[in-house]
């Protein structure tokens, strides 16, 4: 237990304030305790109790999200939900769920859900959150290279990063619990009609089409010196039409 010296120190104008006699009757009727002691004490922990009601308050509204089968929410949808908490009280709430590891921060303000069954490896796979993420950065974005190729059924080499084709200008690539995002920028953005929708367990993604999935892989390929990959790829696509 500290020293009432030292939470006199730390209350500051609330001790002082207790110690007036025009609070007195004011405490018994508050408080229901004449001592001055267990207000002081009881006043230390308010904080604390404060801010354990925020974290449970965001967490119950978290839950509610998976509940209805949303994984991914941003810092302003928090705020907007609790306009009574402020700026600070919700930062904290965040990293203490963050802590727990019941929420990951894969970009500034924007946090996907741990489900139970992901606990293990402590983040969502990015084909689960990415659309999410690239609508609230406000950027144009496709799945591409090998990771569009696996949609295709193309049996080429198990990706070790998710490459996300954007538009000019780029952006710093990202890694968050051993996940790592790859942003490959173009200047020329491909239309529509390059580019294909598929269902994932949490709405939709945006894939290049095979045609398109093979030119990045040419392009990346001689980049890189070499072109086996594009060559087995355009192989996998003839064997799979």
């Amino acid at each position: 237990m500290r020293r009432l010296s030292d939470m006199n120190n730390q209350l500051g104008p609330f001790v002082y304030l207790l110690e007036s006699k025009s609070f007195y009757l004011e405490r018994n009727i508050y408080f229901g305790c004449d001592n001055i002691r267990k207000v002081i004490i009881f006043a230390a922990r308010i904080p604390l109790f404060c801010k354990m009601n925020t974290a449970d308050s965001i967490k119950d509204w978290i839950n509610k999200l998976q509940q209805n089968g949303k994984l991914y929410f941003s810092k302003e949808q928090v705020s907007e939900a609790f306009p009574g908490i402020q700026p600070t009280g919700i930062r904290s709430a965040l990293a203490r769920l963050s802590a727990k590891n019941s929420i990951v921060s894969v970009w500034k303000g924007f946090y996907v859900i741990v489900p139970i069954s992901y606990t293990i490896k402590g983040i969502l796979p990015p084909v689960m959150y990415i659309d999410h993420l690239m609508q609230h950065i406000q950027r144009l974005y496709y799945v591409g290279l090998l990771n569009a190729a696996a949609f295709h059924g193309a049996a080429l080499q198990q990706p070790q990063v998710f490459s996300v084709i954007i538009q000019h200008p780029t952006l710093r690539d990202n890694n968050k619990k051993n996940v790592r995002l790859q942003f490959v920028a173009r200047r020329n953005f491909p239309t529509d009609e390059l580019l294909e929708s598929r269902k994932t367990q949490t709405g939709y993604v945006k894939i290049s089409s095979p045609a398109l999935t093979a030119a990045d892989i040419i392009l990346q390929d001689s980049q890189n010196s070499h072109n086996s990959t594009a060559g087995v790829f355009i192989g996998e696509c003839c064997r799979i039409s």
